[in-house]
């Protein structure tokens, strides 16, 4: 059972889109390993006790959206290999939502 004080993410789970959103909005930051820094997650922190303070649990801090962001690219990632080896295509092409198929110009015309 979480702790009394700690982030509900369930109650009210639209917290999450709009956390998410802002993290969206600050894709311009994305380091190069492809996380945001933590000075990111603190305004995500602060941004969402402005605008959406808890009605329950406690406050979404840093460390929470954080969380929830690493849980939701580690769905992604999975969706991702699933599709990849579900529909590998008989060209030996791999599609993936952020590359699309994976045509170079080398092999352009086959």
């Amino acid at each position: 059972m979480p702790r009394k004080d700690a982030a509900n993410w369930t109650a009210h789970p639209e917290n999450l889109t709009h956390a998410f959103q802002f993290l969206f909005d600050q894709k311009s930051r994305v380091g190069n390993d492809g996380n945001f820094d933590k000075t990111v997650f603190n305004e995500a922190a602060k941004h969402m006790a402005e605008k959406y303070p808890p009605q329950t649990g406690g406050p979404k801090t840093a460390d929470s959206i954080m969380n929830k962001w690493k849980e939701a690219h580690k769905l992604h990632d999975f969706i991702l290999q699933a599709k990849q080896k579900r529909y590998p295509g008989a060209s030996g092409w791999i599609y993936t939502d952020n590359l699309g198929f994976n045509v170079t110009d080398d092999d352009r015309d086959a």
